[in-house]
């Protein structure tokens, strides 16, 4: 393993975790890192939506942190964002997106004083039970390649889609969906995340059974092996792999971009198919250019889609995965960002006591950090008491040294 790319996840973890055991550890031409105009292909359709069931409920009386614009404010935006539709690859194939204005939303935020920041609801079409959303973004501090009135805005398109009828509360700038895995309602997947302003933060993905035993039924709970989390690997990406045979295992409409992993990280890789991100892959070149040839050392995981063995992956309540992996521990060290951290009793994978494994929180959605904390001014907190929404945000896999 390339020494600099071990140092600095080491560092990165071990100043976040409270123990730590052992050290953590075509070409890159081809791929540039993801800008406004990166494209990626529109989802394939998912049955239909029903209502969210919010672990989030609003604050009576709260401020609230964003708005739905109307009228001539909505239209503005609405239609600048068809103007760059294929810049930044939109509802892929999709023509006439305005005939859809109606069903369409835009959203300002309030957080960012002197800014106004904008994530605009594009609704793509409309499947046998469900509409097919993607989402933009639109910052008023971004490098602009597009200017409306006196006003400069940088697009993008966001990496999450959604199959189902995604609900907004501008109160706590919370975009909530739920659908169907068939029409009968048999099992449901709800997601909740939060618009900072400028992106959309996992908080959390729960499955709920329609009829008793439904989500076990239609085998939703068990991953698929191209889904499912390892010691090892993530679906079909696993540690040790190059980076060249990862990709001719490839859907044809994937996509790999240039991505940075942290601030503190060498740079890494993302892959993107059926419209939206999949996983991250870190390698063991640090710095030197990524090729076909390069190793797969580390293995970044937010899509909600993939999970263990017990179900758990990117958006499982803590509360929910203490009952399969033991007490959960947060922490965080404000040397290292105040990145926090969930380590499990048992680990994520018992039987692989050895594995390398970082969870991150859902920090900095609902609340700054998902554990509660006693008040000090030390360096480094740790915590078994956390909030209701306290859940997993990312999961990452990594070699041994």
């Amino acid at each position: 393993m390339n020494n600099q790319f071990l140092f600095s996840v080491a560092a990165l973890i071990c100043g976040s975790l409270l123990s730590c055991s052992s050290a953590i550890p075509e070409d890159a031409d081809i791929s540039s890192a993801p800008t406004s105009n990166s494209v990626t292909s529109t989802p394939e359709p998912t049955p239909e939506a029903v209502s969210p069931n919010l672990a989030v409920s609003p604050t009576e009386g709260a401020e609230p942190l964003a708005r739905i614009t109307e009228g001539e404010e909505k239209a503005r935006i609405f239609n600048e964002v068809m103007n760059v539709q294929t810049d930044i690859g939109l509802c892929e194939g999709i023509e006439n997106l305005s005939d859809n204005f109606e069903y369409s939303e835009v959203y300002a935020s309030k957080i960012y004083v002197n800014e106004t920041q904008y994530l605009v609801k594009i609704l793509c079409f409309n499947a046998a039970y469900q509409g097919s959303y993607e989402l933009v973004h639109a910052n008023t501090e971004e490098v602009a390649f597009y200017t409306i009135e006196e006003e400069t805005l940088g697009f993008s398109r966001d990496s999450t889609s959604f199959a189902g009828y995604p609900t907004f509360d501008p109160v706590t700038s919370i975009l909530s969906n739920s659908y169907k895995f068939n029409g009968a309602g048999s099992c449901v997947e709800s997601t909740q995340h939060y618009w900072d302003g400028r992106s959309l933060k996992l908080i959390s993905s729960t499955l709920e059974d329609g009829i008793e035993n439904g989500c076990e039924d239609l085998g939703v709970r068990s991953p698929a092996a191209d889904q499912l989390i390892t010691a090892t690997g993530v679906g079909m990406a696993k540690l040790g792999m190059t980076l060249g045979e990862l990709r001719q295992m490839l859907p044809e409409d994937a996509k790999i971009y240039a991505t940075e992993l942290g601030v503190d990280l060498p740079s890494g890789m993302e892959v993107n198919f059926y419209g939206e991100l999949q996983f991250e892959l870190g390698f063991d070149n640090g710095d030197k250019q990524i090729t076909d040839q390069s190793k797969i050392e580390m293995i970044v995981v937010r899509n909600p889609s993939y999970r263990t063995a017990e179900g758990v992956g990117a958006g499982t309540w803590v509360k929910e995965a203490i009952a399969y992996y033991g007490a959960a521990t947060l922490s965080y060290n404000n040397d290292y960002e105040s990145r926090e951290s969930i380590e499990f009793e048992k680990g994520l994978f018992p039987e692989t006591p050895d594995a390398n494994v970082w969870l991150r929180s859902n920090q900095w959605t609902v609340t700054d950090f998902a554990g509660i904390y006693p008040n000090s001014i030390d360096q480094f907190q740790q915590t078994q008491e956390y909030h209701d929404h306290a859940a997993i945000a990312s999961i990452w896999i990594m070699g041994n040294p």
